[in-house]
């Protein structure tokens, strides 16, 4: 997320340093699950496994702006079950609302693995055809406050949640393994110390509302989910680039292609041409031809690569798209299977 933060703007300052344009394209992206629960699975049981107590270690901290640690007091109540519930309803969800899920607490709460008899009986007794037990339930909030002027203090909230789940289906007994982890962060001001912690929202509210968003990132280990992704084209004053603008604005894609090769194939000046290629890149992307997409990509930084100095912004984005392409064209593949 970083990164694409700093690659916009530093695709925005091409505005002032050079005659092209970056425009924004936002992308959705078909990711895969890491497992899929079969079309078959009806009723999914999950299991609780994990004590409610929240061990010294998840307290959390807060570091002042003198940089000394001290533990967070913190009344959070149990947050298992708005854990459970964020990951049934997001279960639910994924499948199509053709998924059933029930929750229950095992006891006694110490076991590693489920024995095979208890798993056995969990299943009759709800007729379920798979448990997924939850082991591990850690919310970890840490604050850090930073002064940054004689009377202006800055505040950081980040909830981390770590989850561990076995998933037991079909006629295998062991289990399965996954782990999550998801963090949530809020930021405050405030003229003294005090007062920017008086600023966060409620910390109870906080911790809950950072245990639902993991649980709802559950399902995207069993189910094939929808991710964003940033991406851009560029325009410059070059008639041919800019008619092919004019194409792509009106949903003419394959129109502003057609000039987007013409302008690589033709144009003297290496810079344009490796806009060109560049922009070529994206429509093949959206094309879901993403081999021909990281050939151009290539095509591009090759190019930018003779004046790395002068072209080190178009670099750093591509290189970075580069990789999100090989990521791409690994994740087709996978689903393909």
């Amino acid at each position: 997320m970083h990164y694409w933060l700093n690659t916009i703007s530093l695709l925005f300052i091409l505005l002032f340093t050079s005659c092209a344009t970056a425009v924004y394209v936002p992308l959705e992206i078909l990711r895969p699950s890491e497992t899929i629960l079969p079309d078959s699975l009806r009723t999914l049981a999950i299991v609780i496994n994990t004590p409610e107590r929240t061990p010294v270690e998840d307290e959390g901290e807060i570091i002042d702006a003198y940089n000394e640690r001290q533990r967070l007091q913190i009344k959070r109540g149990n947050l298992i079950p708005h854990f459970v519930k964020s990951v049934s309803s997001s279960l639910k969800q994924a499948s199509g609302k053709t998924l059933s899920v029930v929750s229950m607490q095992n006891d006694p709460m110490t076991e590693y693995i489920l024995p095979e008899d208890k798993v056995r009986l969990i299943k009759d007794s709800l007729n379920a055809d798979a448990i997924l037990s939850l082991d591990r339930l850690s919310v970890i909030p840490s604050i850090h406050l930073t002064q940054v002027d004689e009377a202006l203090f800055f505040g950081d909230l980040d909830i981390a949640v770590y989850a561990d789940l076995k998933l037991y289906m079909g006629e295998k007994y062991l289990p399965s393994v996954f782990s999550c982890k998801d963090t949530i962060s809020w930021q405050s001001y405030g003229e003294t110390e005090n007062r920017t912690l008086d600023r966060f929202p409620s910390f109870q509210n906080c911790l809950i509302d950072a245990t639902n968003h993991s649980g709802y990132q559950v399902s995207k280990k069993f189910y094939p989910y929808i991710d964003n992704a940033d991406r851009f084209y560029f325009v410059t004053p070059y008639p041919l680039m800019k008619e092919a603008n004019s194409y792509w604005n009106r949903g003419n894609y394959e129109e502003a292609s057609y000039l987007w090769e013409y302008v690589y194939e033709n144009a003297e000046k290496m810079g344009r041409k490796a806009k060109a290629a560049a922009n070529m890149a994206l429509y093949e992307e959206l094309n879901d031809r993403y081999d021909s997409a990281l050939d151009w990509v290539k095509k591009s930084l090759n190019i930018f690569l003779e004046s790395p100095e002068k072209y080190s912004n178009y670099i750093e984005y591509l290189l970075e798209y580069q990789q999100q392409l090989n990521v791409r064209i690994q994740e087709n593949r996978q689903m393909a299977f």
